[in-house]
Formats: structure tokens, C-alpha cells, sequence
């Protein structure tokens, strides 16, 4: 699991325990309201969010030397 997602699943789920002490939801529920509050649709979408960020992120770290160095030549090259 990448940085970004573990963060964003440990801040969810510290939201969810937050409001599971202010309220008397269960854990699933509190879960659903954090995703809710943070922006996503519920926890299903937060957690297909992750799994899609974890897929592309092995593509984006291959492509960045690339990126890197075509931004290199082109910042180079103006005057």
C-alpha cells in the first residue's frame, strides 16, 4: 500500500472512531459517514479510490525519469 492510501485509509478511520465516540453509530456506519464527510460517496468508493491510486502508481514512478528529463531539455531550451 502506498503512502498516499495508507494515510488516507489511517485519517478515515480515525474520523470514524471520532465519531463513534460522539455518536452511538456502529463501526461500519461511522466508516460510511467519515468517507461521506471527506468527499467520496461512502466507504466502498474511498476503498476503490485506494486500489486505483495503488495501480497507477507503480506507472507514474516508471514514467517520472522520462517526464523528468523531457521537462529538463524544454525548461533548457527557453531563453
Amino acid at each position: 500500500m502506498s503512502s498516499y492510501s495508507s494515510r488516507l485509509e489511517k485519517h478515515l478511520k480515525n474520523q470514524a472512531k471520532q465519531i463513534r465516540k460522539d455518536t452511538e453509530l456502529s463501526h461500519s456506519t461511522a466508516l460510511e459517514q467519515a468517507a461521506i464527510e471527506f468527499g467520496f460517496s461512502g466507504w466502498k468508493q474511498a476503498r476503490a479510490h485506494m486500489a486505483w491510486v495503488e495501480s497507477h502508481i507503480p506507472v507514474a514512478l516508471a514514467d517520472l525519469p522520462s517526464i523528468t528529463t523531457e521537462l529538463a531539455r524544454s525548461l533548457s531550451s527557453r531563453k
